[in-house]
Parts: structure tokens; sequence; C-alpha cells
């Protein structure tokens, strides 16, 4: 039985993750079909042999890093990682540690065996330095054994070494956080501190590697491995200006739409939340 636009055509899509937290993206216009429906005219090509004709690098390129944005957040907000880890590649553990290429693929061999014996997950992206030497930012699951490197870290800072144990037990009354090393990374220097409270701060810096990344590194954006859950989805219609007043800052235009759009994350999201927004989901998935 065949559905009318209106029915299945709405101006929010909510991701909503384990946590009770939620994602929304909503648009001045219906743009959000939900899923299983089909527009009739789909199958028009004239606009897509106009794009492949003139193609907008600097805008697919955008689009590709603002997707893989938003599958590193949703990987890092529908699992359980337990901790944020950074990975180096040194010199002598790696044939050449300037070869992405290379490199990548005797990782993926380690990461997919770690997966299949450890139950490891995790989601990694990759930097590469102005030298062109490469290391990785991301998350990863309890799956692994840990190792205390008797440095502490502060608000994500540099590692620092205690000068006494008095010391070290004063800095982490404060609010300091254990860096571990992972024994399972082989490659090179590695650390891993432990997800406390809220993970946006972590996210973020994650996800900024992306923005700044000029091209592919190994032919990705990200890297992920273990069987990682996404967010369930939901469709609403939502009242677009006064989820704007409230979350001003994460509006933005889309000019393939035409038309602008508002991002938030709320920490929970029940009936109490909907109606801020004047929401009320139609269609979960």
């Amino acid at each position: 039985m065949g559905k009318i636009l209106p029915e299945i055509q709405h101006n929010c899509c909510i991701k909503r993750y384990p946590d009770g937290g939620a994602e929304i993206l909503a648009c001045a216009a219906a743009v959000f079909r939900e899923r299983g429906w089909e527009a009739a005219d789909k199958w028009e090509a004239e606009p897509r042999a106009a794009a492949a004709e003139h193609p907008d690098v600097a805008g697919n390129l955008a689009r590709a890093k603002r997707r893989a944005r938003t599958m590193v957040r949703d990987y890092a907000r529908a699992n359980d990682f337990t901790h944020f880890v950074t990975l180096t590649l040194d010199a002598s553990r790696v044939t050449n540690r300037y070869d992405i290429d290379a490199c990548t693929r005797d990782i993926r061999v380690t990461l997919d065996n770690l997966v299949r014996r450890k139950g490891l997950q995790y989601v990694l992206v990759p930097e590469e330095h102005k030298d062109g030497a490469i290391h990785y930012h991301g998350f990863i699951n309890a799956a692994l054994p840990l190792v205390d490197s008797g440095t502490l870290s502060k608000g994500g800072g540099a590692p620092h070494k205690p000068r006494s144990a008095r010391q070290r037990e004063q800095w982490l009354a404060e609010g300091w956080n254990v860096v571990y090393n992972v024994p399972a990374w082989k490659f090179g220097f590695s650390t891993a501190i432990a997800l406390y409270g809220e993970r946006d701060a972590a996210i973020g810096y994650v996800c900024k590697y992306i923005t700044k990344a000029q091209r592919k590194l190994g032919g990705r954006w990200y890297y992920s491995g273990g069987g990682l859950a996404l967010p369930s989805m939901e469709y609403c219609d939502v009242d677009f200006e006064q989820l704007s007043a409230a979350e001003a800052e994460h509006r933005f235009a889309v000019d393939a739409l035409g038309c602008e759009m508002v991002r938030c994350y709320v920490r929970r999201w029940d009936d109490e939340a909907a109606a801020r927004f004047g929401a009320v989901p139609r269609q979960p998935e």
C-alpha cells in the first residue's frame, strides 16, 4: 500500500543512543524520507549527468568529511568504548612509517586478529604530521590489557610524571587521569585514558582530525572494527524556528538543499524534550 509524500517526508531526523541521548538534525524543509519508501521520479538521470560534467571537488570533499565525522560520532556514542587512545608508529617497528598504505596493511592484520581473538572494538582516525609520518586517535573497548605508564594527564593535556607517590595521589584527587599503555600495539608508542562522564569533548577532538585532513590516509577517513552498533533512527516534524532559537550556535546552511539546518545533541530524549522542540516521533526504525 502506498503513501503520499507528506506522510513519509519529515523535517527532522533523530538518532537515539543506548545511553538515552539523541542527536537531532532538523531542516527548514521536509527533506528526510522514511526508509523503505522511494520517490516516483528517483530514476531521473539528467541532474546526475550534469553533476558529473561539472564536478564540485571542494563540495564533494566537504560532504565526504561530514559523512565520516557523522559515522565516527555515531560509533563513539552507540558503543561501549572505555578508553581514548593515541597510537603512534615507531620507525624501528614498521618498514616505512611514511608509507601509509604499507602501514595500513600491517596494522589492519593486527587489529583484525585482536577483534577475532580478544573481542576488540575500535574506531581510529589517522593524523598526518607535517613531515608525513602518521599516528592515530580514537576509541577502544575494554578488551585489551592495559599497563599503567606511571604518568597522569589532566583535561586531555600531555602526560606528566609525578615526582613522588604523594604528588601522584594529590593529582588524582585533583581530577588528573591515569595514562595507560597498550601492550598489544606493537607498532610504536601508545597511550590510553579512561573515558569519564560526557564524551563530547573527546569525540570532537577525534573528529577534528577528519576536518583538518587534506586527503584520505590509507584510503579511509577513519578505521573501525569489531561489529560496531549504530544508533536507532526516528523521523518526525518539529517547529524549526523554535528548535533553531534554542540551538542557534548549531545552525548552518546547506546549499545543495537550499535551506538551513540545525544539529544538536540532547543527553536525554524523552517526552519533555520532544515537547520542548514541538516534536512527535512518528516512525521508529
